[in-house]
């Protein structure tokens, strides 16, 4: 049942499925001939699905607000490890500031433990 009713970021009704089968309930009161709409509440994928309910309400997807927010997150990392790639082919510093040669962001070399030669020469 649940499949046939429509989405809207302004629901009147809730649908659950308790021990295999769909319930519907209502969440206001429900005028007569008023269409039953419920929130997909979408997760757990990335494809688009842009919601166009009409509501003043409207999210304009129908994947849900925690979802919606976990990918804002995720993207937010994505956007920092790029730039973060990026400023080091930049420069050629890597996380401790050393560049291609052992220099530091000033230019200096830091001073780096040698280990003695084994054996004769």
């Amino acid at each position: 049942m649940g499949a046939y009713l429509n989405h809207s970021c302004d629901p009147n009704c809730e649908v659950d499925e308790i021990k295999g089968r769909v319930w519907l309930f209502a969440i206001r009161n429900i005028a007569a001939g008023e269409e039953l709409v419920w929130d997909y509440n979408l997760y757990d994928d990335d494809d688009p699905a842009p919601c166009h309910c009409g509501s003043s309400k409207c999210r304009g997807t129908m994947y849900s607000r925690e979802w919606m927010a976990k990918m804002r997150r995720q993207a937010a990392r994505k956007k920092k490890r790029k730039l973060a790639g990026s400023q080091i082919g930049k420069n050629g510093a890597g996380k401790n500031g050393a560049g291609k040669n052992g220099a530091g962001k000033n230019g200096v070399v830091k001073n780096e433990a040698v280990k003695p030669r084994r054996g004769g020469m």
